[in-house]
């Protein structure tokens, strides 16, 4: 174990031939993901690494309509939270009425979509359902609540910080109404990035280093966007991991949660905290859940 940044991307990049996939992942997770990125190294892994490549292609991140689609709905049935135990109900509810078209549109071919993971890997490999299997499960593995988890942080850690919402809606009000949020304008958001860094880096699960003051400075517990905005690429923050083994969703992730952020607010006038308790659960999710209310334009 270590938190020195040298030796992370010593292991990781400069010498990873050198390293290898621990034993002890393949005893736990082996029964659960079969071979795969998480358990397996050599050809095996080359191979897991490529079959869903087609899914985290630029051209397939680009396709935001989908996304657009079910955030509209939900965007639509979140109206004005008055009351402190309403906002829950609320969402869930609107989650609730989002959720039934994510199951029929692909069977349309209205998604949005050009690749869809289950379709590549039958179309790659027809008659190893083994595989397949394996397949899908490190991937959704992997993907289970990683965005939800950062935006709800995200919007947790918001609720608390009214200077940094401030700064967040400046940037956000500065897109012209005739400019489209696309792949490449999303990345050129410094400081909406910022905060979803920042809300990673805040509460990431590698508590050293990222608490580390002679890294991060004595405000190291504190959310803190600009000093995101500040970091230029470095190994002392790598939420996705880094070298051969970096998350090949990276840029789909960051994608969804910039469109996501961006959309709200600009629905939503401000975001009011409900929740006196800032504690977290083993996950890193806030015990009491999401307790905000978003109030309309």
């Amino acid at each position: 174990m270590t938190m020195d940044p040298l030796v992370i991307q010593t292991v990781a990049a400069t010498q990873a031939n050198k390293f290898r996939n621990a034993p002890s992942n393949r005893k736990p997770g082996g029964p659960l993901l079969g071979d795969g990125p998480f358990t397996t190294d050599g050809h095996i892994w080359k191979r897991s690494r490529e079959l869903p490549q087609p899914v985290f292609s630029r051209s397939q991140i680009s396709q935001l309509s989908g996304l657009e689609s079910h955030l509209q709905r939900f965007l639509e049935q979140h109206a004005e939270l008055p009351r402190p135990n309403s906002s829950q109900k609320t969402l869930t509810r609107a989650f609730n009425e989002c959720l039934p078209g994510t199951s029929s549109k692909p069977k349309n071919g209205s998604s949005g979509y050009q690749h869809v993971l289950l379709k590549e890997l039958v179309k790659k490999c027809p008659d190893d359902k083994t595989l397949i299997r394996n397949e899908l499960m490190n991937v959704f593995f992997a993907a289970r609540d990683s965005v939800g988890t950062v935006t709800s942080r995200m919007l947790f850690l918001l609720a608390r910080s009214p200077e940094i919402c401030g700064k967040l809606r400046e940037e956000v009000a500065a897109i012209a109404p005739e400019q489209k949020l696309t792949f490449e304008f999303l990345k050129s958001l410094k400081y909406v990035q910022a905060v979803i860094d920042e809300s990673d880096q805040i509460e990431l699960k590698y508590d050293c280093m990222q608490k580390d003051k002679d890294i991060w400075g004595d405000d190291a517990s504190e959310f803190n966007p600009d000093r995101m905005v500040r970091l230029e690429h470095s190994w002392k923050f790598i939420p996705f991991s880094g070298g051969r083994r970096t998350c090949p969703a990276q840029r789909n992730t960051y994608t969804d949660m910039t469109y996501s952020l961006v959309r709200m607010v600009q629905e939503f006038k401000t975001i009011h905290n409900r929740d006196d308790c800032l504690e977290y659960v083993m996950t890193k999710s806030s015990r009491n859940g999401v307790k905000v209310a978003f109030s309309v334009k």
